[in-house]
């Protein structure tokens, strides 16, 4: 049994890299990872092993709200294995799911905690989770197909709400100019320079301030990404 589910606005809270195997020559790198997200209560079928969607919601026209005010969190003992798990453009397979604990919220929504296991990640990878610490980005979780199951039903639905365009992180918009000032601003007030503390700057999505960070390193304000995943913050007589 697998579980699917998506969210516009994950973030990672925890990263943890160790070595893992049975001697040292044959040792291979792992991430823990810990994410929290909304997604579809839909979710809630697979994680307490049921066939509807419990009860937490009540109906009010349009609105939709949590029915217990009073549950803080609900942890859930499901575990999954060899799923694929995609964040901020990263694609990892064989991922390993556990520690679920959620709330409900409202518009018929979750907030869902969980630990994600990722196996031989390369350096270019830990390097990128480093810096999106902190950070929010689109996340989605794959189960691996049930060639079995012929009514496999893909419960990622039912959260249209978070998938609202954003219509300021298309590219080219008349305000990315103003938003790179800022940027660049910021990073040489405060001499930090990942894409996390960009987002947390502007208030803008993962995808507008990776572009930015992009643009910065192109005009020589920050450096590249070193082997500790972080950036310099550079001179600014070096700025092209």
């Amino acid at each position: 049994m697998g579980i699917n589910f998506r969210s516009t606005g994950a973030e990672l809270t925890h990263l943890n890299v160790r070595k893992e195997g049975p001697n040292d020559d044959m040792k291979q790198t792992a991430i823990d990872a810990k994410f929290s997200c909304e997604t579809s209560g839909a979710v809630l079928k697979t994680l307490l092993g049921t066939d509807y969607v419990p009860d937490f919601w009540e109906r009010d026209g349009e609105e939709v709200t949590a029915r217990y005010v009073g549950i803080e969190t609900i942890k859930s003992w499901a575990f999954f294995d060899d799923h694929q798990l995609i964040f901020g453009g990263l694609k990892f397979d064989s991922v390993k799911l556990k520690g679920f604990v959620f709330k409900p919220v409202g518009q018929g929504a979750v907030e869902l905690v969980f630990q994600a296991s990722i196996n031989n990640p390369t350096e270019r990878e830990l390097c990128i989770l480093a810096e999106m610490l902190k950070g929010c980005a689109l996340l989605e979780v794959v189960a691996p197909p049930d060639l079995f199951d012929e009514n496999q039903v893909d419960i990622s639905s039912g959260f249209e709400h978070l998938d609202e365009a954003d219509s300021s992180d298309e590219e080219g918009s008349d305000s990315d100019d103003t938003l790179y000032e800022a940027a660049k601003s910021y990073v040489r007030e405060e001499r930090k320079a990942s894409i996390s503390f960009i987002q947390r700057k502007l208030r803008i999505g993962y995808n507008r301030a990776a572009r930015i960070v992009e643009s910065l390193e192109r005009n020589g304000v920050v450096s590249a990404i070193d082997g500790q995943g972080k950036r310099l913050v550079l001179e600014e007589t070096m700025e092209a």
